[in-house]
């Protein structure tokens, strides 16, 4: 009997924690923080189970492109394993050879526009596989030239200044202020 009252002492607070919560107002306006989106068991494993899906097809994909390899290897004799063997390498070679002459086709051709002092951001998007070095060569100095025709035209139109405007000489002979000064200065002269 007394672990029945426990219980139910304890279902009682908990009723009225839960009353005492819903009296009391919660004002929102004051909080300013973001509420953070919580998901529930069920999504969590949904998103879960999509995931671990997804990782299955990889993995399944992987496996059965390397199954049909090590069969087809399992159908030849010795020789033409090895021949076929020698083939896969010539073309991991001949791919890491292109991606070390890119890399240095890119070294070259943005240490040659340092050197025309072309800023690098105009040659870092440049798919270097498909560039030999004078078509480099030509692109680097053809933006250099526009570069510089943009930079003098931009500087000719911000420097450019209004012309002087033409002084009427008949307003300054109708100038009181003119006339009166040159009264001035002829009778000084008149009285040397």
């Amino acid at each position: 009997m007394e672990d029945n009252k426990d219980v139910v002492g304890a279902t009682e607070t908990a009723q009225v924690e839960a009353e005492t919560t819903e009296k009391t107002p919660v004002d929102t306006q004051k909080t300013d923080a973001p509420k953070e989106k919580t998901f529930s068991r069920n999504e969590v494993n949904r998103m879960l189970n999509a995931e671990r899906e997804k990782l299955k097809a990889e993995l399944k994909q992987t496996y059965e492109a390397e199954k049909t390899e090590a069969e087809k290897l399992a159908k030849l004799d010795a020789t033409e394993r090895l021949n076929y063997e020698l083939e896969q390498e010539k073309k991991k070679t001949a791919e890491l050879t292109n991606t070390i002459n890119m890399m240095t086709l890119k070294d070259t051709a943005i240490s040659y526009a340092t050197e025309k002092k072309l800023p690098v951001g105009y040659i870092e998007d440049w798919d270097f596989a498909k560039e030999t070095a004078e078509t480099i060569k030509e692109k680097v100095d053809k933006l250099v030239q526009l570069r510089s025709k943009d930079l003098e035209d931009y500087l000719k139109d911000k420097l450019k200044q209004t012309p002087p405007k033409a002084v009427d000489d008949k307003s300054k002979k109708n100038d009181p202020y003119l006339m009166g000064f040159d009264n001035y200065m002829q009778s000084m002269k008149k009285r040397k």
